[in-house]
Order: C-alpha cells, then sequence, then structure tokens
C-alpha cells in the first residue's frame, strides 16, 4: 500500500545566475570604445567577415569624443552577435564594447491623494513622537541657498534628459549657453556641439526638440532648482542653481545615454581648462532611468563613464529601481556600477520608511524622500509625486548647494583639483545622512540625506586641510571567521582600522596599514562587529576621522538550516539535502508521515 508524504522543495538561485542573464539591447548594434590612435574605419574593415561570413560592420555615429566611442551596425542574419560581441572585444585597438541596451525611466504614479506642501524640505508631521524625516533643507538654507561657489563660479546640475524649463517656477534657474548665438547654425563657442544655447538634444543634433519636453523632467528638474523666494509655488534643493538639460533619443537606449552623458563632460572639461572663461561649472549630474535587473559588466563603457566624469569634478545621482528588491543579488544600471563618482540613491517617506523602492548594503549608497513628494509639473502646475526618480534629483541638488558653501578655501580646492572636490563632497554628503533603523544593512551608509549635517562638516572643516577616509570600505568572508577587509585609499598614505564587538565600548585598533587590504583572523564565532576606518594623510597630524561602519555576523551560529529541499525521490527513498553552516557538528532530522502527530 502507497503511503503519501509532503517534502518542500527548494530552488536555490545563483547570484551569478542571475546576473548573468541577458539585459535586452538594441538588435544589430554595438558600442565601441577605440584605443587612441586607431583608425576606427579600419578596424572595422578588419571585422568584415566572421567564420567565413559576412558581418555587414559598418562604422556609426561618434557617440562621446572624449572617450572615442562609437556606435557599430551590422547584420543580425549573417552573424551571431555574441561571437561578433568577443571578436571586437578581442581586437587589440579596441578598449571597451558592448550592446547597446535599452533604458527606462523611472517613475511611480501616485495613488495617494496630493500633498499641499513639501514635507521633505520641513517635515512638521510625527515620527515616532519626534520630528524627523525631512532632509532640514531650512537649518541648511540659513547657511546658502545656493547659486555660486565662494569664488562666484556658477554652479551647475545636468538633468539627462527633457523638462520644461520654461516653467515659470524653473525659468529663472534655466542654464543658458551664453557663448552660443542661437539657430545660427555656428558652433561660436567651439565645443563641438552647434546652436547649443539651451542643451543638446541627442536625437535632434541641437538645442531644440526634447530639451524642453517632458513632464517627468520637470518634476526631476523641480526637486533640484525650483525658484526659491519668488511668491511662486514650491522651491528646490536650491533657491538658485542653473539647471541644464540634455535630452537623448528620450533615453531608449544605451548609445544615447553615453551620447548625453558626453554633453556635461565637454562642458566642465572646457570650463576647468579655461578657468571658467568657458564651458560650464557642472558639479552633478541626474539619472532618474535606468534598467532593472542590469548587470554591469554587461555595460563597462557606461560603467567607465563615472570615473570619468568624477576625474573632471562631475558626482552622478542615480534613481535605483522602484521595486523592492535587493541590487547587491539582483543587479541594477547604473545604480549597481561600481564608481565612487555614482551616488546610488533609493525613496523613503514621510515616516523615513522604504516601501517600494530597491536597496543594497553594498551598492544602494544612501536614502532620500520621493514617496508622495510635491514638485513642479506641466506647462506652470505643481503635483505629488513618487518614485527614485524624484529622491535622486533632490540628491543631486543638494550636492549643488553643497558646492556654494561659503568656504574660499573649499571653493580654491574645487579649482585646483576638481576630482578632489569631488571626493570631499562626496564624503560630506555621505557622512551627513541621519542614520535611521529602516536603512541600516539596506544601504551603504544606513542613512536618509541630510543638508543641513553635510553642510556644518564642511564648514567646521573649512580652511582645514582635508584627509579624507578612504572609499569604497567593504569586507569579504575568507575562511570561517577570517574577514578580507578592502579599501580604496583616495589621497591617504596609510589606514587605521578599528573594531569592537556591537554593545561594547572598547575598540580593537589596527594602525598604519598601506595596503588597501587586511586580513583579521582573530573574531569569535557567531558575533557582531562594527568597523571603521580612517585615512592617516602626511599633511595632517594626529586626528584620524572615522568613516562609515560596517557591521558585520560573523559565521558559527548554532542554528537549524533555513531551507530544506528533497529529490531523487522514490516509492521508498527521498535524498534530503540542506545547507551546511560553519562550526555545526551534527545534525537531528526528523520526519512523519503526512497527517500523523
Amino acid at each position: 500500500m502507497s503511503k503519501l508524504y509532503t517534502f518542500c522543495i527548494f530552488a536555490f538561485l545563483s547570484i551569478s545566475n542571475i546576473l548573468n542573464a541577458q539585459t535586452a539591447h538594441v538588435p544589430n548594434e554595438i558600442l565601441v570604445q577605440f584605443k587612441p590612435g586607431s583608425n576606427p574605419e579600419n578596424i572595422v574593415k578588419r571585422h568584415a567577415e566572421l567564420n567565413n561570413r559576412e558581418t555587414s560592420l559598418s562604422l556609426g555615429a561618434l557617440l562621446s569624443q572624449p572617450m572615442n566611442i562609437y556606435r557599430l551596425h551590422f547584420d543580425g542574419s549573417g552573424v551571431q552577435e555574441d561571437f561578433l560581441l568577443k571578436a571586437l572585444r578581442n581586437d587589440r585597438d579596441i578598449s571597451l564594447a558592448q550592446f547597446n541596451h535599452y533604458v527606462q525611466k523611472r517613475e511611480t504614479l501616485p495613488n495617494d491623494p496630493q500633498f499641499g506642501s513639501q514635507w521633505h524640505h520641513k517635515n512638521t508631521g510625527q515620527l515616532n513622537g519626534t520630528i524627523g524625516s525631512d532632509i532640514k533643507s531650512e537649518l541648511a538654507w540659513d547657511i546658502t541657498t545656493g547659486g555660486v561657489t565662494a569664488l562666484g563660479d556658477t554652479i551647475v546640475v545636468c538633468v539627462i534628459e527633457g523638462g520644461n524649463l520654461n516653467h515659470p517656477d524653473l525659468i529663472d534657474n534655466a542654464w543658458v549657453n551664453h557663448g552660443e548665438i542661437p539657430n545660427n547654425g555656428i558652433d561660436d563657442d567651439g565645443n563641438g556641439y552647434i546652436d547649443d544655447y539651451l542643451g543638446w538634444d541627442v536625437s535632434t543634433g541641437n538645442d531644440g526638440g526634447d530639451v524642453l519636453v517632458g513632464g517627468h523632467g520637470t518634476a526631476v528638474m523641480g526637486m533640484i532648482g525650483a525658484k526659491g523666494d519668488n511668491e511662486l509655488g514650491v522651491v528646490g534643493a536650491n533657491w538658485n542653481v542653473k539647471i541644464m538639460s540634455v535630452a537623448g533619443e528620450n533615453l531608449s537606449n544605451e548609445a544615447s545615454v553615453i551620447a548625453a552623458y558626453a554633453y556635461p563632460l565637454i562642458q566642465r572639461k572646457i570650463y576647468n581648462e579655461t578657468d571658467g572663461e568657458s564651458g560650464a561649472f557642472v558639479v552633478a549630474t541626474n539619472a532618474s532611468w535606468g534598467i532593472d535587473y542590469g548587470n554591469p559588466n554587461d555595460v563597462p563603457l557606461w560603467s567607465a563613464y563615472y570615473d570619468t566624469l568624477g576625474t573632471y569634478g562631475i558626482l552622478n545621482c542615480g534613481a535605483t529601481a522602484n521595486n523592492n528588491v535587493d541590487v547587491d543579488v539582483v543587479g541594477d544600471i547604473p545604480t549597481a556600477v561600481d564608481s565612487e563618482y555614482m551616488i546610488s540613491v533609493t525613496a523613503t517617506n514621510v515616516n523615513d520608511m522604504r516601501t517600494f523602492s530597491a536597496y543594497g548594503a553594498t551598492t544602494i549608497d544612501l536614502g532620500a524622500p520621493g514617496q508622495n513628494v510635491f514638485t513642479t509639473a506641466g506647462s506652470s502646475g505643481y503635483s505629488g509625486t513618487t518614485g527614485t526618480s524624484f529622491a535622486s534629483p533632490l540628491t543631486a541638488g543638494v550636492i549643488a548647494l553643497l558646492y556654494s558653501v561659503p568656504c574660499e578655501s573649499f571653493a580654491e580646492l574645487v579649482k585646483s583639483n576638481p576630482q578632489l572636490g569631488a571626493d570631499y563632497v562626496r564624503y560630506s554628503l555621505l557622512e551627513g545622512v541621519d542614520i535611521v533603523p529602516n536603512l541600516v544593512g539596506q544601504t551603504v551608509t544606513g542613512g536618509r540625506l541630510n543638508a543641513f549635517n553635510s553642510l556644518v562638516i564642511m564648514q567646521s572643516q573649512c580652511g582645514e586641510d582635508i584627509c579624507l577616509p578612504p572609499f569604497a570600505f567593504n569586507y569579504t568572508l575568507s575562511q570561517d571567521t577570517i574577514y578580507d577587509f578592502t579599501w580604496t585609499l583616495a589621497q591617504a598614505d596609510s589606514v587605521n582600522i578599528r573594531y569592537r564587538e556591537i554593545g561594547t565600548e572598547d575598540w580593537t585598533v589596527i594602525e598604519n596599514i598601506t595596503t588597501e587590504i587586511f586580513t583579521i583572523d582573530t573574531l569569535e564565532w557567531c558575533m557582531i562587529y562594527e568597523f571603521q576606518i580612517a585615512s592617516r594623510c602626511s599633511n595632517v597630524e594626529g586626528n584620524f576621522a572615522y568613516g562609515i561602519s560596517r557591521i558585520v555576523q560573523t559565521a558559527g551560529c548554532c542554528e537549524a538550516p533555513e531551507e530544506i529541499f528533497a529529490s531523487e525521490i522514490t516509492s521508498e527513498d527521498a535524498l534530503i539535502g540542506w545547507e551546511t553552516s560553519f562550526g555545526i557538528d551534527s545534525y537531528d532530522l526528523y520526519f512523519r508521515l503526512e497527517g500523523d502527530e
């Protein structure tokens, strides 16, 4: 007589398998970065055939002159695209090659009633009995309302999408290229763009078309810099800041993204080289769009762009996915890109809670208000809206506000070393967050944006030598309770690491580490530790500022496996399996006939 047993079968899907899933891309297109001095036309001819089949490979548009990136086209019926991509990547004259991936905007239309005020600036509601969850704009504006640096440089934020800068609450903060004469068909300022008077439209090749069109972009721009103190509508993070619009083929694919990022890069590069005589002092860009579940390994050109922008002094904000998923596991583009100059932002609500948006302990830097926020809309109106799309530009707006801190030594640093200036603003932005329980362990900082805190950090250090904490402080389990800690030194000569058990006061300190990796093998089993790292710089004596904490739970807890699975099931046998854990000597397995007690 047969008997019925019940088994719970669990599927284990590795992170690598998830991230290796192919991201949708434009058919028959490949993006390529040619090495300096190479001849793109000759290189394309070298790949006219592959495996005795014609590729019909042809050289398309130059997408980025500074990075020498082109779009290539080929005949998809004659050759397998993966083989062609591999052949191009193996070419000695090509630095990087990838498919042209589709991107999509990130906006969640609100279901809740519109807000009549901008709670994200000053929240008058209650959070656990205390006022909180806003970015303390009203206190920050006591220090600066934005606009220019302490040396008078006009601060610009580039929005990579079109928006209605003719909106009555945006028009006074719209960026205009005064070196260009509009509609005369001439590149008056010699920056490589003709008639880019109001910005740039990648699709049409001028400043018309989508540059001043887009409801989504209008709301984004309002979060950055709706004009303040004008007795009209709302206010952005800055009362005064210039907003540059760069539209890119409706941001439908990656080629348009790369071409769009080239514009602020070139403008800031020219500004640096001419000491502000030409170009634009772009300090931040904003991307409120991206690729859900995207693997950054698939987009090396896009990823590399952020480091290049950073070297010229530009920080880049990205809105993560509007899905409650772990980006560390499932991936995202651009917010999972491994660059210190990509500031990845998730969204929070009036109660400092992340409810609908993505998270990632090693990929998403911070949270910012983005649920039911109130901003500019339409041709002249205002509305409530929801999405990471609005948390990210709020962060970009605060970055611009930090550049206006009344500190001449900082403004001089930015001119002499734009990259270090951007590094310092990034440090102040992330160090100034309010730690909130909902974001601890779900973001790099464990906190939500606070404009006032970050400005105070910069003011308090004005005139002092800067010694920034190392970047990208992280850890991996090497073996059992042995951990490898890694970081990037920035301008430091060496670092100190300290750690302690959670709940204790005494730190164990390891001093003067000159490498960018250190192994710690003295930790106890099944314990939770707090780790911090500080820079030691030759220009700063004695006082080492420790940066953001990393919380580490060691292995070896004597706990039952969370999941079991059954396989090779027959009428008499079944193979039962589970994931083992370090430090456990044996297991007791219990089973019963279904229905029995």
